[in-house]
């Protein structure tokens, strides 16, 4: 009996010592890949800009080429250059009436500038007024802010005031389509707990991530969303430091542009440069 014991012991030792071990990396847990972001300190800017009183009512602001930013005043028909390197105005173009302009931007050599009715002027580089756009809806009685989304070709305008929900309507350049691309409801607006109010002032789209950023002068802040209208995170704004945050742009580095206007002094632009981080 004893010699029987010891002989299945020895065979159940085999048995276990030939069976395939499992491999140690499905014991492993895969960790969530991280996503590398561009993120900025919004209370530390790089560069302040102080503009000409020509641009103390600054209300919208684009990227045109290295060291020149494209300006507009909410009151005059009047594109303005801006050279960063030289801080000075480089180049006007007069090209109509004076209005009430709340956006510019410009995309493949022409400027885009947005009435706050909704009616798009096209300036070629000559000055030249090519093309009027007609954007207004009866719902929306302002629009404030006007962005370019090369991933579709489509022009970004954003609603400052209009009945329901705040809105960010989409203009595509190639079929000329206009629609409703996403609505910013009061839930995602006030997620932070703040209560104050948002009226969209500006917007940009970051063009090394593809996220919109939709500014508020009204309400100091920016939120940022995906192309899907997600929203990823919201800055709380300083109003000493943005006075009245009235345009928003990137230059193709992700370097991001804010300008405020003066409210009765200087207008100016900050400058905030990308930091990668982990998230």
């Amino acid at each position: 009996m004893n010699r029987l014991i010891i002989l299945l012991s020895i065979f159940s030792l085999i048995v276990i010592s030939c069976e395939p071990q499992k491999n140690k990396s499905e014991k492993i847990e895969t960790s969530k890949e991280k996503e590398i972001v561009f993120a900025y300190n919004l209370n530390e800017p790089s560069q302040k800009f102080i503009l000409p009183n020509k641009l103390s009512e600054i209300s919208g602001l684009s990227y045109y080429s290295e060291n020149m930013l494209v300006c507009i005043n909410d009151e005059l028909g009047i594109i303005y250059h801006y050279d960063l390197e030289k801080e000075e105005i480089s180049k006007t173009i007069d090209f109509g009436k004076n209005g009430d302009y709340e956006g510019v931007e410009m995309v493949d050599g022409l400027t885009y500038v947005l009435n706050s009715t909704g009616k798009i002027t096209v300036v070629n580089v000559e000055g030249e007024i090519i093309e009027t756009i007609d954007c207004s809806l009866k719902q929306v009685s302002e629009y404030e802010g006007i962005g370019f989304e090369a991933l579709t070709n489509s022009l970004l305008l954003a609603a400052k005031e209009e009945r329901g929900e705040k809105k960010i309507y989409s203009y595509n350049l190639n079929d000329h389509s206009y629609q409703v691309k996403f609505t910013l409801p009061k839930s995602m607006i006030e997620s932070n707990g703040t209560g104050k109010e948002f009226k969209p002032s500006g917007i940009a789209v970051n063009p090394q991530t593809g996220d919109i950023y939709v500014l508020a002068s009204t309400g100091k802040k920016i939120m940022v969303l995906n192309n899907k209208g997600e929203k990823k995170t919201q800055y709380n704004l300083d109003s000493e430091l943005f006075r009245q945050p009235e345009g928003i742009c990137f230059s193709p580095e992700g370097d991001l542009f804010i300008a405020s206007e003066g409210r009765g002094v200087k207008g100016y632009v900050l400058k905030f440069i990308p930091a990668n981080i982990l998230q």
